[in-house]
C-alpha cells in the first residue's frame, strides 16, 4: 500500500513536468505571420490564398506526361502481339525477357511526375490514382495475356482464350484513355 501511495505520486510528479514542457514549448513558439500581397509577390499565392483549380498549361502538361506513358504501353502491347503473331517462340521469348508489361512500372513515376501539379495546387490528386489503378491493372492484364500466349505456343492454351486476354487488354486502354480525359477537361 505504501509502494502504490509513492508510485501515484511519482506519476503525478512526471505528468505535472510534462505538462510544464508543453506549456512552455508552446508559449515559446512564434506566432507565424501570414504574408500579404506586396509588388514583390503579388504573383505568388499567400496563405489567404487557396488555389482550387488547375490552369489550362498544367493540364496540359499532365496530359502529356501520361499519355507519354500510356503510349508506352500501347507500343510494348504492339510489340508483344508482333512478336507472336511470328510463331517463331525464339521472338516471343526475347520480348518476354526484354520488354516483359508485368515487370513495367514505368507509370508509377508519370503519375510522380504528374503528382507534382496537383500538390502545387492543393488539389486531390484521386484522378492521378485512378490513372495509376488502371495502368497497373492494364501491366497486369497483359503480364496475363504474355503467359496465356506462351501456353497457347505450345498448346495448352486455347486461342479464344488468349483473344479473351486480348480484349481485357484492349478494354483497359479505352479506361485509361477515358481517365486522361477526364483530367485534361
Amino acid at each position: 500500500m505504501r509502494k502504490t501511495k509513492i508510485l501515484r505520486g511519482v506519476i503525478s510528479s512526471i505528468l505535472i513536468v510534462v505538462i510544464i514542457v508543453v506549456a512552455i514549448v508552446l508559449i515559446s513558439k512564434p506566432a507565424q505571420k501570414v504574408q500579404q500581397p506586396t509588388a514583390s509577390n503579388s504573383n505568388q499565392p499567400t496563405q489567404l490564398t487557396k488555389i482550387t483549380a488547375l490552369t489550362a498549361e498544367q493540364k496540359k502538361q499532365i496530359v502529356a506526361i501520361l499519355t507519354a506513358n500510356t503510349d508506352h504501353f500501347k507500343q510494348l502491347w504492339q510489340d508483344g502481339k508482333e512478336a507472336l503473331a511470328k510463331t517463331q517462340t525464339p521472338a516471343f521469348t526475347q520480348f518476354k525477357q526484354t520488354k516483359n508489361p508485368a515487370n513495367d512500372n514505368s507509370f508509377i513515376e508519370a503519375m510522380n511526375q504528374a503528382d507534382v501539379y496537383y500538390s502545387q495546387a492543393n488539389l486531390s490528386d484521386q484522378p492521378l490514382h485512378t490513372w495509376s489503378d488502371d495502368m497497373n491493372q492494364v501491366s497486369s492484364d497483359m503480364g496475363i495475356w504474355v503467359n496465356d500466349a506462351t501456353g497457347w505456343q505450345i498448346g495448352e492454351i486455347s486461342t479464344s482464350k488468349l483473344n479473351s486476354d486480348a480484349d481485357r487488354v484492349n478494354s483497359d486502354f479505352v479506361t485509361i484513355q477515358k481517365d486522361i480525359q477526364a483530367i485534361g477537361d
